[in-house]
């Protein structure tokens, strides 16, 4: 099914334990320590499988060498973990009483016109189309990207933010609307942060996060200490 046979689908890693509120495990409850003292600004996040192999390489050749046909095994894994998403918790109730089950619209992250030009096709958009079919949520490109901004991949984890600070503008009538945004990967949480601001902004009444890969929290790194690891990796190989 889904361009995975059965058994593959069954090893293949998930994520357990994780905060309702930016996906990282946590031990007990529902919420992490950091998520209580300083949530996010998104209301709930759903992600499906953790940022190890084979994702890491799945992830790379989907958006970097133009494997299009694997986002529908990734899709497939998301759409899984949003149907056996937990209860909501007490907190997140606490903060929007009236949230329905399911958004009233999903919205794929936008890339620049110019790095979509040039990769041909977006991510974001390609998974979430098997999404929205099968949850019967009706996808409404929202956000535009009002400027290009440096590949995250290329920024210390520290400056994400201010990377993608003012990096939408919103096109279309979202106000009193319970939105969700996609994405392929959270990391830092930098891109969902800056569209779920931009969207609570222009009265959208409430935003959750669904994405197919979350990567764990690192320490800040170099671009040029990235590269230098992939040099020395690359030289012993």
């Amino acid at each position: 099914r889904d361009n995975l046979c059965t058994l593959c689908i069954a090893e293949l890693p998930r994520l357990s334990s994780v905060c309702h509120r930016c996906a990282l495990p946590v031990t007990l409850g529902t919420l992490c320590g950091p998520c209580l003292l300083k949530p996010p600004p998104w209301h709930s996040i759903i992600c499906a499988v953790p940022y190890t192999a084979p994702f890491d390489k799945l992830m790379a050749g989907f958006k970097f060498q133009g494997r299009t046909q694997i986002a529908t095994a990734l899709s497939a894994l998301l759409i899984d973990a949003i149907k056996k998403h937990p209860p909501t918790s007490i907190f997140e109730l606490v903060h929007d009483q009236d949230a329905p089950d399911l958004p009233d619209i999903l919205v794929p992250v936008p890339l620049h016109w110019t790095r979509l030009w040039k990769r041909g096709f977006n991510q974001a958009v390609l998974l979430a189309e098997p999404v929205g079919k099968q949850l019967d949520v009706p996808i409404v490109h929202a956000l535009v990207r009002s400027r290009r901004t440096r590949a995250q991949t290329l920024v210390e984890s520290d400056k994400r933010h201010a990377n993608l600070r003012k990096a939408f503008y919103v096109q279309s009538p979202v106000k009193g609307l319970h939105i969700a945004i996609l994405d392929d990967v959270v990391t830092t949480g930098a891109t969902a942060t800056s569209a779920t601001k931009t969207l609570l902004l222009a009265g959208a009444k409430s935003v959750r996060v669904w994405a197919c890969v979350r990567a764990k929290s690192h320490h800040p790194t170099k671009p040029s200490q990235r590269r230098s690891r992939a040099a020395t990796r690359k030289a012993k190989n």
